[in-house]
Formats: structure tokens, C-alpha cells, sequence
């Protein structure tokens, strides 16, 4: 029984971590999307006559951070999706791991 506690525990353990993995992924796309939004900002700040607007880059940057969100707001999608099969196996291992430490209680 003691074995079979030790594989439902570290079963537990791996599911939580592959969770705290997908959170940590989703805030750092989280950051990457609040780094796009400020400097998308920050070009509405430049004035008409910087070089940088009148050479037209200023067109070019909005739209590939405008595609750059795009793919960033889908990876979080995927993640979601992540997120959820993450749950599922947490909540699995977590019955687990629980029938295990009741089973061996009740056999005391």
C-alpha cells in the first residue's frame, strides 16, 4: 500500500505541476500582449513630422502588432485547452491519491 501511495502521490505532484506550468505560460503571454499594447501606445504619442512616421513604419508596426496579438491571443486559446486537460488529470490523480490515503487509513 505504502508504494501505491508513493506512485498516486508523485501522480498528484506531476499533475500540478504540468498546471502550474500551463499558468505560467498563459501570464507570460499575458506580458507579451501588455508589452504590444504599450508600445502601440507609444506610437500614437510620436508626432506627425518624426521620421519615423513619415517614413511609413509607423503603418508597418501597427499591423504586425496587430498579427502578433493575433497569434498571441491564440496561443492563449490553446492553452485554455491546455488548461483544461491539465484540470481533468488533476482532478484524477487527486481522487486518486485520495482513495489511497482513505483505503489505507481505513486498513489501519
Amino acid at each position: 500500500m505504502r508504494d501505491l501511495k508513493r506512485v498516486t502521490d508523485l501522480q498528484l505532484d506531476l499533475a500540478r505541476q504540468k498546471l502550474a506550468r500551463v499558468a505560467e505560460r498563459d501570464s507570460q503571454i499575458l506580458e507579451q500582449i501588455a508589452g504590444i499594447d504599450a508600445q502601440v501606445q507609444a506610437m500614437f504619442h510620436l508626432a506627425v513630422d518624426d521620421p519615423f512616421q513619415q517614413a511609413g513604419a509607423g503603418a508597418s508596426f501597427e499591423q504586425w502588432a496587430s498579427r502578433r496579438r493575433s497569434e498571441l491571443q491564440m496561443d492563449r486559446a490553446r492553452l485554455r485547452v491546455e488548461r483544461a486537460t491539465a484540470m481533468g488529470s488533476l482532478r484524477l490523480a487527486f481522487g486518486r491519491a485520495e482513495a489511497v490515503r482513505l483505503t489505507s487509513r481505513d486498513l489501519r
